[in-house]
């Protein structure tokens, strides 16, 4: 069900969920689950990729690739295609007024072409597709947003105390023992940092989820706003970390969500929301100017995460893959075509990304990618700042999410990867839903 709540500012969808779900929202349902934990393989034989210990082991396995994932993904992305058919009129409207990131996803598949490992490259790009198809099931929708918060709330349900329960009970499958006697708590994902970002998504979610449910919604479900705090609580617990070997960057971001979510619910932020691009540019400079005076930045790396300037020697890296990038500046090395296992070897044994998210785009789509993922930003952003005066509390859900994501890729790669759950939160807050919105909106309120 969805109310509409009329203010000076505008009109916002108070978007619950609906009585009725559609049955189509299964499928990114399931997407979803399968870009935060792991591929249906690794769920099938754990016992091999627990034996995997370094990251180049897990490359070499995934350029193999494995017969299931392409059957069952295959048939996923060809039931979504059937899917936007049947919904062509609403499918086509949402693809054209989000023509920055149609380019930008379709660029990927042109740069297959110069991709030294082509079928590879491929294969990785029509999964990526996947992102796309699956963001636009859910955006076209009776009720868009009502569907992401029933698949973002059961993906949340599932994910995160499955997690716990690996960790607490089945230790050979959600502990990761490496070399150095190390413990690292993985639960559904494949690495530290995967459970660190799914646990960041998911409790940023059910914050805005709850706190908005609470505030504005005329009817407050008791039984889930429980079920939400409790998530919360181990999202929160596993962010923690086996004595305190946590993923700092996840760490990092959910703090800023939370900070960025409630800052946009105060009036005077909200009264000027239209001026949202002044706001961001005058916050950056205050940054800027706070960094040089008092630094900043070395005060949070250094002292509250507990890190070095050079991110925990990263620097270094990306100083040598720019290097390497600029053997092909202008195309890149192709999607997914960079990280082989002979290049890797040249490198560090221990890669299969830069651990930085805008190099990696420049390294496999070169300047290009790097020009059409600014358009792609800008035109997000401006999209969001519009919408706000159709739906305030999406538009908050939207930009503390997309704050987020441009923070994690700092020290983690997540804008363009074919089966990552930050790379599909980003194609679902990018995509331009807001026209067959705004259509209902002025249907209602003429009514």
């Amino acid at each position: 069900m969805t109310l509409i709540r009329v203010s000076e500012q505008g009109a916002d969808f108070i978007t619950s969920a609906p009585r009725t779900a559609s049955r189509a929202l299964w499928l990114p349902l399931f997407w979803m689950v399968l870009c935060g934990s792991r591929s249906i393989n690794q769920w099938l034989n754990p016992p091999h990729y627990s034996t995997l210990r370094t990251e180049a082991q897990y490359l070499e396995a995934t350029l193999t690739g494995s017969p299931i994932d392409r059957l069952v993904l295959s048939l996923a992305i060809g039931c979504g295609l059937v899917i936007l058919y049947r919904r062509r009129a609403a499918a086509a409207e949402l693809f054209r007024n989000s023509k920055p990131l149609i380019a930008f996803t379709f660029y990927w598949a042109v740069t297959v072409l110069w991709s030294d490992i082509g079928e590879v490259s491929f294969k990785r790009w029509v999964r990526l597709l996947g992102n796309l198809v699956m963001a636009a099931i859910l955006m076209t929708e009776t009720d868009p947003f009502g569907a992401v918060r029933i698949v973002f709330r059961r993906a949340a349900y599932l994910l995160i105390p499955l997690s716990v329960v690996l960790i607490k009970y089945f230790p050979h499958i959600g502990i990761l023992y490496i070399r150095k006697g190390e413990v690292l708590w993985i639960g559904v994902a494949l690495m530290k940092n995967g459970l660190g970002l799914l646990s960041f998504v998911m409790a940023l979610f059910l914050i805005w989820d709850t706190t908005s449910a609470w505030k504005h919604s005329a009817e407050k479900p008791r039984a889930r706003l429980i079920f939400n705090i409790v998530v919360i609580a181990m999202s929160l617990w596993l962010l923690k970390g086996p004595g305190g070997n946590h993923s700092s960057a996840a760490l990092s971001c959910l703090v800023v969500g939370v900070i960025i979510l409630m800052a946009l619910r105060t009036p005077m932020i909200k009264r000027r929301f239209h001026h949202l691009g002044i706001l961001a540019v005058s916050i950056t400079c205050v940054y800027l100017m706070l960094d040089a005076t008092f630094g900043v930045t070395e005060f949070i790396v250094v002292d509250v995460l507990g890190r070095n300037m050079t991110f925990t020697d990263r620097v270094p890296l990306w100083n040598m893959l720019v290097d390497l990038g600029q053997k092909r500046p202008l195309l890149g090395y192709g999607y997914g075509a960079f990280w082989t296992p002979e290049r890797v070897a040249q490198i560090d044994d221990n890669l299969t990304q830069s651990h930085n998210g805008y190099l990696d785009v420049f390294l496999e789509g070169g300047v290009l990618a790097i020009a059409l993922l600014g358009i792609l930003l800008l035109s997000v952003f401006n999209n969001i700042r519009k919408h706000g005066a159709v739906d305030y509390e999406c538009a908050v859900l939207r930009l503390s999410f997309l704050a987020t994501i441009l923070l994690a890729n700092v020290t983690e790669s997540a804008l363009a990867n074919e089966r990552d759950l930050l790379t599909f939160v980003f194609y679902v807050i990018a995509l331009s839903y807001g026209i067959p919105y705004a259509r209902a909106l002025q249907t209602r309120l003429a009514a």
